[in-house]
């Protein structure tokens, strides 16, 4: 049962504006507005790079849609694939990863990703799926029950919502729960409005955050030591 694992999530309050809570901790407010937007405004030239290839995305994220769906798209393109080249790896290139970084799998999960000393697998459903929340318990377990995943974890993501987990000696030690639609209807679009990014400048600080190659590798890093530290102490204590 993995239902532990989700320990944090972005919500959205009453005036419909992100706020993350990490714990009982709110990050909305950013004191880095201008370092944040400066992000935004970088990936969305990202995002818009060939934009007619995604165009079925901003049109599906201009209405409250069904799943992304073959009838939505180019003839003969499969849906998910179309949302692990059009979505997923363009965001994976806004955290910071390049395209030595990730491989993609024929059997098994969709995606490997190594960095520097690590690796973990990522996992994804079709772009808007309604069945995300469903699926991602079993998915998440799946990879943290796999062995070639056991020093480290994973990603399961439909594009729009991304979860990750980490796992050391077999514990889920780390999760985060992102919903990313109305930053990427924004960035998508052909006039973004710096104001109305601006909303969502502490969901997207915490995804970067959160989900950089960077923070990654010095995350698994620290909590592999700490980790470490701690089975010491109970071996200890026994």
């Amino acid at each position: 049962d993995y239902t532990d694992v989700l320990v944090t999530e972005a919500t959205r309050d009453g005036k419909g504006e992100e706020e993350v809570m990490i714990g009982d901790k709110r990050i909305s407010a950013c004191s880095d507005m201008e370092v944040i937007l400066d992000d935004m405004l970088r990936c969305r030239n990202i995002l818009r790079q060939d934009a007619g290839k995604r165009r079925c995305v901003a049109q599906h994220l201009a209405v409250e849609a069904a799943p992304l769906s073959s009838g939505e798209l180019p003839e003969g393109t499969d849906p998910k694939a179309y949302t692990v080249d059009q979505v997923i790896i363009p965001l994976l290139t806004c955290l910071g990863y390049t395209k030595s970084n990730y491989s993609k799998n024929s059997d098994g999960p969709d995606m490997l990703i190594k960095l520097k000393g690590f690796s973990f697998v990522l996992d994804a459903g079709t772009f808007d799926s309604d069945t995300f929340e469903k699926d991602s318990l079993r998915i998440i377990g799946d990879i943290l029950e796999n062995e070639s995943n056991k020093g480290f974890g994973g990603i399961y993501t439909d594009g729009r919502r991304w979860l990750f987990a980490m796992v050391i000696n077999d514990r889920p030690v780390n999760s985060g729960l992102m919903d990313l639609r109305e930053p990427l209807r924004l960035m998508l679009s052909k006039d973004a409005d710096v104001n109305e990014l601006a909303k969502y400048a502490g969901l997207w600080k915490y995804f970067t955050e959160y989900l950089s190659a960077d923070t990654i590798i010095a995350s698994a890093r620290t909590m592999q030591d700490n980790f470490t530290k701690q089975m010491a102490v109970e071996v200890k204590a026994d």
